[in-house]
Parts: C-alpha cells; structure tokens; sequence
C-alpha cells in the first residue's frame, strides 16, 4: 500500500477537484448531472484507449462492453435518476479492481488502477451525499 500512496493521493486530489467543481461552480442541479454524466463516460472510454494499445481483439471487445455499460448508466444518470450515477461511479471502481487483481487481462498502467478507484469512490460518495434528492 505504502507504493501506491501517490497514486491515491492524485484520486484523492482528482476526485474532491470533480466534487468540488461540481458543488461550487456549476449553479445548478441538472448542470450537475451533465457534467457528472461526462466524466464517467470519459473516465469508461480511457479503458477502451488501453485496449486498444494493448492490441488484443478480446480486450478490446470486454472494454468496450464495458464502456457502453457505462455510458448507459451516465444517460440514466441525467435522464432517470443520479443514482444511476452512483451505481456507475461504483462499478467503474470496481472495474478498475478487477484489472488489478488479474480478473481483466487488458494491460493498463501500474499506477492507474489505484488512482482510478479512488476517483470513482469518491465521486460516487460525492453523488450520492448531495446530488440525489
């Protein structure tokens, strides 16, 4: 744990920058939704990005299911409920776990797994504290 520890603090730092933007910048709660909606969705997509460096076909298609999963919870997330945002930014940590512990084979950097999981969890908390009403 001790080697990941900036990794962990740049999630931490990016994920209260997202929270922090979202709460304090955008003046409302659809805009909020919007633009927590992106942010998954890019955060899905980089995945299919290492896929695709990666250069395996079965890599690329389990990423990219993975991507479009996503992105059907960022659009329910705007359109439905937040909730589906919380349930997004959780999976994708999730996600993020299973590269880790081997369960997904797409190579991704060391460093990314950590960062990205923290990100996500703390978008999720940010979401599910104070965007859903």
């Amino acid at each position: 744990m001790n080697s990941r520890r900036r990794e962990i603090a740049a999630g931490v730092i990016l994920g209260a920058a997202i929270a922090t933007f979202s709460e304090f910048v955008l003046p409302n709660a659809v805009m909020k939704r919007e633009f927590l909606a992106l942010v998954l969705g890019i955060i899905a997509a980089i995945y299919v990005g290492f896929a695709i460096a990666d250069g395996r076909p079965g890599e690329l298609v389990i990423e990219t299911g993975n991507a479009l999963f996503h992105a059907v919870m960022a659009v329910a997330g705007m359109w439905v409920t937040p909730w589906f945002l919380v349930i997004g930014y959780t999976t994708h940590g999730v996600w993020d776990l299973l590269h880790h512990h081997g369960g997904v084979r797409t190579t991704v950097p060391g460093w990314y797994v950590p960062f990205c999981v923290v990100v996500d969890w703390i978008v999720a908390l940010y979401v599910a504290l104070r965007v859903v009403s």
